[in-house]
């Protein structure tokens, strides 16, 4: 192998350039976007206002939460039930990569009581330019572990 060669090939292996497509460079700024979304979202309806909360959602999920009342309250919910501690453990990305969907864990809280909860946020974006939103939030409590 001529050293020139050598070169090069060393200088594809050190950028990483040979081990990414140049398009999962993009991909993955993408997802990590969407997940500061998702934890913005999360560290702000586990906080002290969680109303504020509406503004990262999709234009379609708050139409829907303002229409049906009893529905827009899930986001003074989170609090109330003593969520707390947002950790999202895991992340899959849709083929086209305009939707990533997030989940994770929520503490619970000993003093309300409430148990822990599993949580799955999908986060969407309408066009290649356009902003990234919340588009669907689900909670579901785990089952209460007996005390010892």
């Amino acid at each position: 192998m001529s050293f020139t060669r050598l070169c090069i090939v060393t200088g594809l292996l050190l950028s990483g350039s040979l081990n990414l497509p140049a398009g999962d460079d993009k991909k993955q700024t993408d997802v990590k976007w969407a997940k500061r979304v998702a934890m913005n979202f999360l560290e702000v309806a586990t906080g002290d206002a969680p109303a504020e909360a509406m503004g990262l959602l999709s234009p379609e999920l708050a139409r829907g939460l303002q229409a049906n009342k009893d529905r827009a309250n899930f986001l003074d919910m989170i609090p109330y039930r003593g969520y707390r501690d947002p950790k999202i453990t895991g992340a899959e990305t849709s083929p086209n990569g305009s939707e990533v969907v997030f989940s994770g864990v929520f503490k619970g809280s000993k003093t309300i009581p409430t148990p822990d909860a599993d949580f799955t946020i999908w986060v969407t974006r309408e066009s290649e330019q356009g902003k990234w939103s919340i588009r669907l939030v689900r909670v579901r409590e785990k089952e209460p572990k007996p005390e010892k």
